[in-house]
């Protein structure tokens, strides 16, 4: 059985976990710059940034 590495996504403003990668989508990725950017990945289970 394999273990899943689940990471949190990259961005800083993004709930989402990411199986490969440092980020759960190409829109946190060109985000990188900009973290204090809203997140806008269009995942339905992202909730944003996390306190």
């Amino acid at each position: 059985m394999a273990t899943e590495n689940v990471k949190k996504c990259a961005h800083p403003n993004c709930s989402c976990t990411t199986h490969a990668g440092k980020y759960c989508s190409v829109q946190c990725e060109t985000m990188e710059k900009v973290p204090d950017i809203e997140c806008k990945c269009g995942h339905v289970v992202c909730k944003g940034k996390i306190d």
